[in-house]
């Protein structure tokens, strides 16, 4: 009788929280096979100096939670949640459980959403929406598109106890603002962006800043703390161009570092067809580098996608890096 009474307190709970709020569990399982040649030049999502047979991803695999509550008014409130890990151990893929997007928000339909927590940065959006690959797989442009910009050895693409604020979208239009404290002796990443999307048409602006950006001793490499980063495509009937371009300054050692990409996607067949071009100026020579990424994906359903891609890299006065990768992704 006790078991009784406290399952159904239990399902009297779960009954009311249902109404009130929408909790849905989402992810992605990819798996592949990839060879690289083991080349010296720095190449996006590529096995490194490996020319092993690897079995890896390429869009990273995850797990994630996320939950809205309607609070009348136009107003919701809502978190989410993001593990990711690797699914041929099934470890971690970071030290922390939700390293990938850890938020908590609240949101009004005709103005906006105001969150805090662990999200991507303003001008992350830009990049990965002109990447063919999604800044996925050795195909990928990936980190090449911050030209140099990086946070103290942070990862760019998100930021830790931020604020931020995203727009609802006005006539095409929308804005991204957000700033991160400072804690425990971090650095502060501010930016914004500003975008447009019509029915063909996309275009981005974006910005980043790194407040009292600390390089590595001794070295100008990877501790720009100025980013600013411009996007633009155009749908056809059955494609897709791109065009991206970077610039990122250190201002410590008065470098500076500029990068332009274009790109496109077109369905062919039962898939779609990728190719990406980019290359990367610095005023660090040794920093110069292009890279080519091809690939194609063969759709099995909305859901589920085999995938082939290849991407080689060439750095200057350094081997060419290549690899390829051939696998299967599921989204649920």
């Amino acid at each position: 009788m006790k078991k009784a009474l406290t399952t159904l307190a239990l399902l009297a709970m779960a009954s009311a929280a249902s109404a009130s709020s929408n909790v849905q569990i989402y992810g992605v399982m990819d798996l592949g096979i990839a060879k690289g040649n083991a080349g010296a030049s720095s190449n996006p999502g590529g096995n490194g100096a490996s020319k092993a047979w690897q079995m890896k991803q390429s869009s990273a695999s995850r797990l994630g939670f996320r939950g809205t509550e309607d609070l009348g008014g136009g107003l919701s409130a809502s978190f989410l949640l993001e593990h990711r890990f690797t699914p041929d151990t099934g470890s971690y893929s970071a030290t922390s459980p939700f390293f990938m997007q850890s938020t908590v928000s609240l949101s009004h339909k005709d103005v906006g959403t105001l969150w805090m927590g662990r999200d991507y940065a303003p001008m992350f959006w830009l990049a990965v929406k002109t990447d063919p690959f999604g800044m996925d797989g050795v195909g990928q442009i990936g980190a090449n598109q911050y030209a140099d910009f990086n946070s103290n050895s942070e990862i760019a693409s998100r930021t830790n106890n931020t604020l931020g604020f995203k727009s609802r979208r006005f006539n095409g239009l929308s804005f991204d603002l957000a700033y991160s404290f400072k804690e425990n002796g971090s650095n502060s990443q501010s930016g914004g962006n500003v975008q447009y999307q019509g029915e063909n048409i996309y275009a981005g602006l974006g910005y980043a800043k790194v407040n009292q950006a600390i390089p590595a001793a001794g070295t100008n490499l990877n501790s720009n703390d100025e980013l600013l980063n411009a996007a633009f495509s155009y749908s056809f009937e059955r494609f897709r161009v791109m065009a991206y371009a970077a610039q990122g300054k250190n201002k410590n050692f008065r470098t500076t570092t500029n990068l332009y990409t274009v790109g496109m996607d077109a369905r062919i067949g039962p898939g779609r067809f990728k190719l990406a071009v980019s290359q990367l100026d610095s005023d660090v020579n040794a920093r110069d580098r292009n890279k080519i990424g091809i690939g194609y994906d063969y759709d099995l359903s909305k859901s589920t996608r085999l995938y082939a891609d290849y991407g080689v890299a060439k750095q200057k006065n350094l081997s060419r890096n290549n690899a390829v990768a051939v696998g299967m992704r599921l989204a649920f």
